[in-house]
């Protein structure tokens, strides 16, 4: 771990050397949200290692390995963690890495592992106060920065999540510039600032960002999922159901992908092509009921009403749902049609946004995009 350290540092003075400007250029803008966060960050992390285990494991979750023979040393406690891990028993291992923690409390390697364990045991709280206190061991971790970054994001902390992205992606250039198989390619840095690009609506800049993790991997499905995307913010939907479809050939159970290439033919009202999409993650009612709320969303109530009815014929014992949503169709249909009567100038002042907005993707629903 020393040398990584020392490599990161030379590495990042060379870097500022070669590319000063880009270093400028990107601390202008992080410099006012580091002096914000590096307060409040050390405070959390210093209280995460100074409570030691106790923070990251339950008496619950303990009590099946209790009996287990005591490791001779923190290697051998995270090794055995690793063991545990690879075999998916993430309780086993987190109690083996939280042993290591026991022997060393200031072990790196244990906070960044018992991190990991806590993401998939889905505690995602735990995890960054172990990322956390990962970080105030060694401030340049690329491990560290990018998983808090994606912990900010998913909060809604966006301008946090950028900070800790951004660093992440700097330190990662940093060693790379110096030795390319020092480095892991931080690809959750690389996602987040797609992510964030494209909340801003930037889809260009998140082009870029997702595009660099393709290269590295052309065959990650989310990934190709974002792309897609993108490309439907940006109204580029040929583009978009290219990559949709790319997802779809790599893993054709790949559902996230079926239902956005389904929502991309509906905003095409290419209502066939949606419905076979759809019927690749549900039942053909489902598929109905899904392809007819959407279309309720988007004001087309005429489809809605029909693809809503669709629905209950092939189910019409349980497809509570389907009635819901016809009833909603009915009444919404008759407001707007009482509203052509009362006001029939707003009519031709709606067909010229609609006019306008045609090439624009839906405001109302997206498909979703991967963390």
């Amino acid at each position: 771990m020393a040398m990584h350290n020392n490599n990161l540092k030379s590495a990042m003075s060379s870097h500022r050397i070669q590319a000063g400007s880009r270093w400028l250029s990107t601390l202008a803008l992080t410099a006012i949200i580091s002096f914000m966060l590096s307060g409040c960050a050390s405070q959390s992390a210093q209280k995460a290692v100074k409570s030691r285990s106790g923070d990251f494991i339950n008496k619950s979750a303990s009590l099946p390995y209790l009996g287990l023979p005591k490791p001779q040393s923190v290697e051998d406690a995270i090794s055995n963690g690793d063991l545990a891990f690879r075999s998916a028993d993430f309780n086993r291992a987190l109690f083996e890495y939280v042993r290591a923690l026991d022997l060393d409390d200031k072990n790196l390697n244990a906070y960044l592992k018992i991190g990991a364990t806590h993401n998939k045991l889905k505690n995602y709280a735990i995890a960054n106060m172990a990322y956390t206190a990962a970080l105030q061991l060694d401030t340049e971790n690329i491990d560290a920065l990018e998983n808090i970054a994606v912990f900010l994001l998913k909060n809604n902390r966006s301008d946090q999540a950028r900070y800790y992205a951004n660093k992440a992606i700097i330190n990662a250039t940093a060693l790379a510039d110096v030795n390319a198989d020092s480095v892991v390619f931080p690809v959750s840095a690389y996602t987040t600032m797609g992510i964030i690009y494209d909340l801003e609506d930037n889809p260009d800049k998140a082009l870029e960002h997702y595009f660099q993790i393709l290269d590295k991997n052309p065959r990650n499905l989310s990934i190709h999922n974002n792309i897609a995307y993108s490309y439907y913010l940006a109204g580029s939907w040929i583009e978009a159901e290219k990559h949709y479809q790319k997802a779809i050939s790599l893993d054709s159970s790949y559902a996230l992908a079926w239902k956005n290439l389904g929502l991309l033919y509906i905003r095409q009202q290419r209502y066939s092509e949606a419905l076979a999409a759809f019927e690749q993650v549900g039942t053909k009612a489902q598929a109905y009921n899904d392809l007819g709320y959407i279309c309720l969303v988007e004001n087309q109530f005429y489809e809605a009403e029909f693809f809503l009815q669709k629905a209950i014929d092939l189910s019409p014992n349980y497809y509570k749902t389907a009635y819901e949503n016809l009833e909603i169709v009915q009444w919404k249909s008759n407001l707007a049609k009482q509203e052509k009567i009362t006001n029939p100038s707003s009519n031709n002042q709606q067909n010229a946004v609609s006019e306008h907005e045609n090439n624009a993707p839906a405001t109302s629903i997206k498909p979703e995009k991967l963390y």
